[in-house]
């Protein structure tokens, strides 16, 4: 293990305890807690000086005058001149004059600037490690290959333009396609030669339901400019909220650090523009006029945004040609040592995506298990980085433990490595973990890049099927969270930790969480976590104190965010809401998609299917243009309202569209199989492979839906109604659920084809779980 000796006078014996608990005591070798008592310290000092990787010396008034570290400083340095032991020198005290004599001129050129900060001093410690690790083991090094255009494109967007002062860079994508690699090689090769290769950023993650104060808990993470009171208290002001993150962005920028931030619609919107809180920040005239914030979106701005935004340069990634992806698999193989001929890597590169993680996960395969497990997993390769969640959960299913810990992960927003082994207490915890990595399962961020954040697609299907825990892990969350709700002093907690709390203290009604202390995005990730889960009432309650109670400037895209949520409560509510929708829809004015899609959505909950669809068709129209993730919901919607006023016609293009853009959304199996099904010469083989994708979904629900499906295929297809109207009344008879709203349908409509109303009706009565819903009239 690398050892990392801190050599220091008594009197910065704070700062350097500070830093070695940064640094971690496997990591730090330091005299307080290392040097056994009753030895000759001189002699435990050589001792230790004998293991270590790296020699640091943190530079004083008192340290220059120390006898021991005299002495330890000429112990080492030979070890420095012979290239074994790498060393640095901080200035940790601000009245130190570098020109001193007491300073020897091979020491002088070590000496950094001035540092206090026992955070930034452990990062730049654990930096310099790194660059010796890489050094020795150049295996280790990441491959980037091929994008010579798009870096070409970029350089010249950031020099052409000088006199408008860029500070930000966007690169946008699909994910996978190797955003964040792109914007390390540009970091680190392209812009700044001074960085070394094994430089890493400060890393930040955003998504969609988050804003500025996130941004700002993130950062100041990093840099410890306040207390996680002192922040708490600043933040209750929104109007503080941009001149803090300026003030955290521009420490940083003095660290000489740099900003990655993985985007998921936050500065980006799905619209295509950059968010106004972004823009106040990144044009303001206080911050450092130099670029360090490099965002990877997976939004791209739109043409109109690229022409406003002067100071900020965006690029849009493609997937990597053939050729690309052939140099890049192989030299991470030569890396490997694996050996594959030209014939067989074409082979292999003929069935992939471009996407860099592909050929990352191909070579892992290949030097573990062989070309031909590679051949036989390569479909599955291909899938996992098309955000195929089925193939994803699938892969681990069989793995008990691998499959709780995907479900746990699921339940946080991200959630602190620390806090994660305290749940999941198993050795295999870093196995999972590491395999979980090689599928792109969860990403890192945070300084040490110590959080984790599952997939967004993946954590969304586990959420929306909800996927229940085991019985031990779940009740080990609970505890959990109740041991963390009686937590008294915030300062000890992480941020994940934090984030954590703050979510389930406002959604439980037992604290009473006052208005002014609500941040935004907590309470926009609670309200959207209640609307999932059918809390109607809650979501209207805590999005009218968001919007109403106080005098809270927030921008304006977070305050339309939750008064989105808010309609779509008050929808689901139905008439008894009609006139407080009315009101809210009025902000929506200036936005045609979604206010067509709220009040859609609000007459196919009421019943009246002919207006819903006129809605819906309208979103559709004002919508063209955008891509098919942002209005697949509208298209649905429009699926539902077309078969339940009896078009299966019109019904089944929508419904085919929609499934063949996205096979693994089970809503979209549902409408695909309910339509063709009814078409006049469906093919058989399709229907049975769509009641497969149903039966394999981990749709709560689905056991429902699969006898319902069945019975359909036995009267439209099979033309056995006898024996489709007992399946389904068995359904009705033995299982429970929502989802016997659509075998009551399907009962209904078989039974008046067949001219035996009575039949359904007597099935109804015998149904202890159904429930009839007065929106769901057969007719």
């Amino acid at each position: 293990m690398i050892k990392v000796f801190l050599s220091h006078s008594s009197a910065q014996k704070q700062l350097v305890e500070d830093v070695a608990n940064e640094l971690g005591w496997d990591f730090a070798i330091l005299d307080k807690f290392d040097f056994e008592s009753g030895r000759k310290i001189i002699d435990e000092i050589n001792n230790a000086l004998d293991k270590v990787s790296v020699f640091v010396f943190f530079v004083s008034h008192e340290s220059l005058n120390s006898d021991w570290c005299k002495a330890e400083l000429a112990n080492i340095r030979d070890l420095i001149d012979e290239g074994k032991c790498l060393f640095c020198a901080f200035n940790v005290d601000d009245k130190v004059d570098i020109n001193s004599t007491l300073i020897k001129p091979w020491l002088r050129q070590y000496i950094t600037n001035y540092y206090n900060n026992p955070k930034t001093l452990a990062r730049v410690i654990q930096r310099r490690v790194t660059e010796l690790i890489w050094d020795k083991h150049p295996d280790l090094q990441p491959h980037f290959v091929g994008r010579e255009k798009e870096f070409s494109n970029m350089m010249s967007l950031l020099y052409e333009h000088r006199g408008d002062k860029s500070r930000g860079v966007i690169v946008s994508g699909i994910r996978h396609i190797g955003r964040k690699r792109f914007l390390q090689e540009l970091m680190v090769s392209k812009m700044n030669n001074r960085l070394h290769p094994s430089y890493c950023p400060f890393d930040v993650s955003l998504r969609d339901t988050d804003s500025l104060d996130s941004l700002i808990k993130q950062l100041n993470s990093f840099v410890s400019l306040y207390s996680k009171n002192e922040l708490d208290k600043n933040l209750i002001d929104v109007s503080n909220h941009k001149d803090i993150a300026i003030e955290l962005i521009n420490a940083i920028i003095d660290e000489h650090e740099l900003i990655r931030v993985d985007d998921d619609g936050c500065i980006v919107n799905k619209n295509g523009y950059v968010e106004d809180w972004f823009l106040d920040v990144i044009n303001h005239p206080s911050l450092h006029p130099k670029v360090s914030i490099f965002i990877a979106s997976t939004c791209s701005m739109n043409a109109k945004s690229v022409r406003e935004q002067k100071v900020l340069r965006h690029l849009q990634l493609l997937p990597m040609s053939k050729t690309e992806l052939k140099i890049l698999f192989n030299m991470y193989a030569s890396s490997k040592q694996v050996g594959c001929d030209d014939v067989t890597v074409d082979e292999l590169i003929s069935d992939l995506s471009g996407y860099p993680e592909q050929i990352f996960a191909a070579i892992d395969v290949l030097k573990e298990f062989g070309l031909p497990a590679l051949k036989q997993d390569l479909p599955n390769i291909k899938k996992m980085f098309e955000d195929d969640v089925v193939a994803l959960l699938n892969e681990f299913k069989e793995d008990a433990k691998a499959y709780q810990l995907l479900l746990l992960l699921a339940k946080f927003e991200y959630i602190n490595y620390y806090q994660l082994s305290s749940l999941f207490d198993d050795s295999e915890l870093n196995n999972i973990l590491d395999k979980f990595s090689r599928f792109a399962i969860y990403e890192c961020f945070g300084k040490y890049r110590e959080n984790l954040r599952l997939n967004r697609v993946l954590a969304d299907y586990i959420d929306r099927n909800k996927l229940p825990l085991d019985k031990i892990y779940q009740d080990r969350l609970d505890k959990y969270t109740k041991d963390l709700l009686e937590q008294t002093d915030d300062e000890i907690l992480t941020l994940a930790e934090d984030l954590f709390r703050s979510k389930k203290m406002l959604s439980d009604k037992r604290f009473k969480v006052s208005t002014e202390a609500i941040l935004p995005s907590i309470a926009l990730k609670v309200i959207v976590e209640q609307y999932r889960a059918g809390e109607y009432e809650e979501v209207i309650d805590l999005a009218k104190r968001i919007l109403y109670d106080g005098n809270r400037h927030d921008y304006e895209s977070l305050k339309r965010s939750v008064r989105y949520w808010l309609c779509l409560a008050y929808c689901k509510k139905g008439d008894d809401c009609r006139l407080e929708l009315e009101k809210e829809i009025k902000y929506f004015k200036d936005y045609s998609y979604t206010k067509y899609f709220i009040l859609g959505y609000f007459e196919r909950n009421t019943g009246n299917y002919p207006r819903a669809q006129s809605f819906y068709e309208k979103a559709l129209n004002a919508a063209k243009g955008y891509m098919h993730k942002h209005t697949s919901k509208a298209a649905h919607e429009l699926v539902i309202t077309l078969m339940k006023q009896g078009n299966y016609i019109d019904a089944f293009e929508w419904a085919k569209q929609n499934y063949d853009r996205d096979k693994t959304n089970v809503y979209h199996i549902e409408a695909y199989f309910r339509c063709y099904v009814k078409s006049s010469y469906p093919d058989r083989d399709i229907l049975k492979e769509l009641i497969k994708a149903m039966k394999n979904s981990y749709d709560a629900n689905k056991d429902v839906i699969v006898e319902t499906f069945e019975a359909e295929y036995l009267f439209y297809v099979d033309k056995k109604p006898a024996e489709a109207i007992n399946k389904l009344k068995n359904t009705l008879r033995t299982m429970s659920g929502p989802c016997l709203n659509y075998t009551a349908e399907t009962l209904y409509s078989i039974c008046k084809k067949q001219k035996i109303l009575q039949s359904y009706s007597e099935a109804v009565k015998n149904a202890p779980n159904y429930v009839e819903d007065s929106r769901y009239v057969f007719e």
